[in-house]
């Protein structure tokens, strides 16, 4: 079967901006309704010019990286051009952060999931600052490249794998096991808390996925949890082969500076607490280009 992309377009870039964004699927019937916390607080003045200027500089931002297996440069990962979460978040401390979010394959399988994003709390006015935030999903190193230069490099898988979990057998054929995959994620509660002041987030469920591959050994997709439509966690579920045959697994992964929790049927299955090994050290699957640039708030 074709390998399809789930690209989920954040509503609110429609409802700020007034530019229709379709996704590259038919239309689902569950898909989330904006409350109206999400919509307060969107910047009247960022109109559909703007947004497509934005666009377009994150895509050039992601298509400055190349990633391949470990030094191996000739398995290389390849960009998909088109990003395939589009979203705004009006709720954080930083003022209004917008952004994309792209993903790197290889042979179909995404291996790397990235977000090029901006947010509007700089010394200066008018300006907005830019950060790159990346994710391995991989099950090998990878190394990335940025204007002929080594910028980042795992030593280790990027994902970690959970397999105690009561999950029914991958079903056959393949074209029921979409339907199973939304199942598993809706059993998931994610949670975020900062530290400073105790509090706690559940993050919020996005019912398509971002990304489905079908071509490969494996079958999979990944589903991103937010906060308003802000990713902070992706997990990656796919089928993977076991000695006892085909077996769903999961494997959450932070795109948050805070403490993360996941759990399956009120049993917690994964913890990445903040300042932990997994949040600071590049080797292990995350990193974060803070402030990279700074760019005027009209491109």
């Amino acid at each position: 079967m074709k390998m399809q992309r789930l690209c989920f377009v954040a509503m609110l870039w429609q409802v700020c901006c007034g530019a229709p964004f379709k996704a590259a699927t038919a239309a689902e019937p569950d898909k989330p309704r904006i409350a109206k916390s999400e919509v307060s607080n969107v910047d009247p003045s960022f109109n559909r010019e703007q947004r497509r200027r934005w666009i377009d500089f994150y895509r050039q931002d992601a298509a400055s990286y190349h990633f391949c297996y470990g030094n191996d440069r000739a398995k290389k990962l390849k960009l998909e051009t088109d990003p395939v979460l589009l979203y705004t978040n009006p709720l954080g401390a930083r003022g209004l952060t917008h952004g994309a979010v792209f993903v790197w394959t290889y042979e179909g399988r995404s291996e790397v999931i990235g977000a090029i994003w901006s947010h509007a709390n700089t010394p200066q006015p008018n300006q907005r600052a830019v950060s790159h935030e990346f994710h391995s999903l991989s099950n090998q190193p990878v190394t990335a490249e940025r204007e002929g230069e080594s910028v980042w490099a795992t030593t280790q898988a990027g994902v970690q794998w959970i397999s105690r979990l009561d999950l029914p057998q991958p079903a056959s054929p393949k074209t029921t096991r979409m339907a199973q995959m939304r199942t598993i994620a809706r059993q998931l509660t994610v949670t975020q808390q900062d530290s400073k002041d105790d509090s706690k987030d559940q993050l919020r469920l996005l019912s398509q996925p971002l990304y489905r591959y079908e071509q490969t050994p494996t079958d999979g997709s990944v589903f991103a949890f937010c906060k308003a439509w802000d990713p902070e966690v992706f997990v990656v579920i796919e089928s993977r082969e076991t000695e006892l045959g085909p077996k769903w697994f999961c494997a959450p992964v932070r795109f948050s500076n805070l403490t993360l929790a996941v759990q399956h049927q009120q049993n917690e299955v994964w913890r990445d607490e903040r300042d932990g090994p997994r949040h600071r050290d590049s080797k292990m699957g995350y990193k974060l280009f803070y402030k990279i640039s700074v760019e005027s708030e009209e491109l």
